[in-house]
């Protein structure tokens, strides 16, 4: 997600704050953001089907790790503009957030 937000930043800033009031952008926004969380969960599907993942685990759940990861993308862009030295650190922490957050298994 870091890569594909920063390979279209001006335009995705621009149409992330537009979404807040405009219901056309909206409607494009958040399909865009279902893509990532679709193909996440198609995954969690399968690690849930080999035993891997706790069914407690639901496509709500991805979709609430899915927008937390985007905004940490955004603000990880925003904050180091062009420099993209620290992308792979912040990517491989989100992504074991994720992992541990979807392993952890019933409450």
């Amino acid at each position: 997600m870091i890569a594909e937000t920063r390979g279209h930043w001006p335009l995705m800033r621009a149409v992330a704050e537009v979404a807040a009031y405009d219901p056309e952008v909206a409607e494009f926004y958040h399909g865009r953001i279902g893509m990532f969380v679709d193909y996440a969960y198609g995954n969690v599907a399968r690690w849930q089907a080999d035993g891997r993942v706790d069914p407690v685990v639901t496509r709500e759940a991805v979709a609430a790790i899915t927008w937390m990861v985007e905004r940490a993308a955004t603000q990880h862009i925003m904050m180091v503009g062009d420099d993209t030295s620290g992308d792979a650190a912040v990517a491989a922490a989100q992504a074991r957030i994720i992992w541990l957050t979807i392993t952890a298994g019933p409450e």
